[in-house]
């Protein structure tokens, strides 16, 4: 009991210490608008005795009198907070009271990041990221040079957290912690464990405590199937769908069995990659989801052409697909199979025959099972419950979330009923609301500036579900045509050379990553 009265005033009783700041990037290299620091914490906060690690810091501080401190979890897991901080930054730009902080999670980025130098060489089979086969040696070099993996853990970080937000905590400054995507999962823990609470919490973009990534491939079919019940509110959409857009979507990838798409390097399983990892993209790239199964179906030699365009124009430009310097693929395995993972979960066969019968996915849950028995594991969180907080909490998710069905959240209205606690479901949002519109934004600011008192959310009545047919600009980019469908004869049906083999490697590389978009 003395040891744990102990463990709880550890970060109280650790005097503060004299970190230096220097210029760093913000958005643009050597534009020197942030100032980041390297703060040592306890290896493991339980025992401090240990050792410690260094945790990346990176803020951008007020211009006026500091008045707001926000401190940005980024999700992932595996994203690094200060790569995405520049982003974060403009949505607050404008409010000169505000000091925005941010960290990298231990073992990502600059805070001892988990790495495989092999399997992740550019020269590699699949560069940064890494291809089944490489995923067994890239266990077997973490376990032959990593003596730290039980504490690259999501307790550890929590702790790590309530160490920094305390130690800059400022008299006078509202102190808010901002989670997004598995940011929230780890606010979760956060609240259970901070010595001294933070002043106001946002979750935006919500995983709950007890959620797991063998459901993720479930939850996005389901999603994926209410986005395309939207095609019957639409005009182009419908029309073409004969008012059963699951189905054509569907029909597509059995086409795809033998006949003319198979030119293009599509395999049914390759077609439900590139189709989940579509609906993950979100607006305006979701909307191309039917116009695909409509292409592909039909695939005409103008189809062909419009779909290996698309290919090149999403999947190896990488504006579809995680960015290396942001994100860190191999901590997130780790912290998924460790936090984010139950023993009860379903077996990696048993999460294929999923796949095998799903309208789109990604194949993450079926991919993460199959290297779980051999990981390294570190311990998951204190519970999986939802914490007890009283104190101002806005909590944000889109009704169209592709990562989490907004029913998987019944249970946090109904927790947290305190007079600063606002649960809103934003209509037509996918993952992570602020991304979305002015009005979340807007909900955002008033929050930070008033904690206490609920914001005004009247302006989420007025938002409409998106229409599922692209505009004409967006089928140009992706496509190379306006003409979105393609019903309209004429171009060309040669394929570049390259067409078939790229296909396969871009998008079967894109759709076993792990994307998990937070904001910005």
């Amino acid at each position: 009991m003395i040891r744990y009265a102990l463990l709880l005033l550890w970060p109280a009783l650790l005097p503060a210490q004299q970190v230096e700041w220097t210029k760093c990037d913000l958005r643009d290299r050597n534009d020197g608008k942030a100032e980041c620091t390297t703060v040592q914490v306890p290896l493991d906060h339980a025992n401090p005795g240990l050792g410690t690690i260094g945790i990346a810091v990176k803020r951008v501080p007020s211009v006026g009198v500091e008045a707001r401190t926000v401190w940005f979890v980024d999700g992932g897991p595996g994203d690094a907070g200060r790569a995405s901080l520049g982003k974060v930054a403009g949505v607050f730009a404008g409010d000169s009271g505000l000091t925005l902080y941010t960290f990298d999670h231990r073992g990502v980025g600059g805070s001892a990041p988990l790495e495989c130098p092999e399997q992740r060489d550019p020269k590699s089979p699949d560069g940064a990221e890494l291809t089944p086969k490489e995923w067994g040696p890239c266990v077997a070099h973490l376990k032959a040079t990593r003596n730290d993996l039980q504490y690259i853990a999501v307790t550890q970080a929590a702790r790590d957290l309530d160490l920094l937000v305390n130690q800059f905590r400022r008299a006078g400054s509202v102190t808010t912690v901002w989670g997004v995507s598995y940011g929230t999962f780890l606010a979760w823990e956060y609240l259970r464990v901070a010595t001294t609470p933070p002043d106001a919490v946002i979750v935006d973009g919500i995983v709950p405590p007890d959620w797991s990534f063998a459901e993720f491939d479930a939850g996005l079919d389901k999603m994926g199937r209410r986005w395309m019940a939207l095609c019957a509110a639409d005009s182009a959409c419908a029309a073409r769908t004969h008012g059963d857009p699951a189905g054509v979507v569907r029909a597509a990838a059995d086409s795809l069995k033998s006949g003319p798409c198979t030119k293009t390097g599509l395999t049914p399983d390759i077609y439900r990659l590139v189709q989940g990892n579509l609906l993950m993209a979100g607006d305006p790239i979701r909307r191309l989801i039917p116009v695909m199964g409509y292409r592909v179906q039909r695939c005409l030699p103008r189809d062909r052409k419009a779909i290996v365009s698309l290919f090149k124009n999403l999947f190896e430009s990488g504006e579809i697909g995680e960015d290396p310097n942001k994100h860190n693929p191999i901590a997130q395995r780790h912290l998924a199979l460790s936090a984010l993972w139950h023993d009860s979960d379903p077996s990696a066969d048993q999460l294929q025959k999923a796949v095998d019968t799903a309208l789109l996915t990604t194949a993450v849950s079926a991919a993460f099972a199959r290297t779980r028995p051999d990981w390294p594991l570190a311990p998951g969180p204190t519970s999986r419950d939802l914490p007890t907080w009283g104190g101002p909490l806005l909590m944000l998710h889109g009704e169209l979330d592709p990562t989490m069905p907004p029913e998987r959240l019944a249970a946090l209205p109904a927790r947290f009923t305190g007079p600063a606690q606002l649960f809103a479901m934003v209509t037509g949002a996918g993952h992570v609301t602020i991304n979305e519109n002015p009005c979340v934004r807007s909900i955002y600011v008033a929050f930070l500036h008033a904690p206490l008192v609920k914001p005004d959310t009247s302006c989420l009545a007025s938002l409409k579900r998106p229409t599922l047919t692209p505009d004409s600009a967006t089928a140009k980019r992706v496509f190379g045509t306006s003409d979105i469908w393609g019903d309209q004869p004429g171009g060309s049906g040669a394929l570049p050379i390259y067409a078939g083999l790229a296909v396969v490697v871009i998008v079967v590389v894109s759709a076993l990553r792990r994307r998990r978009r937070s904001s910005k």
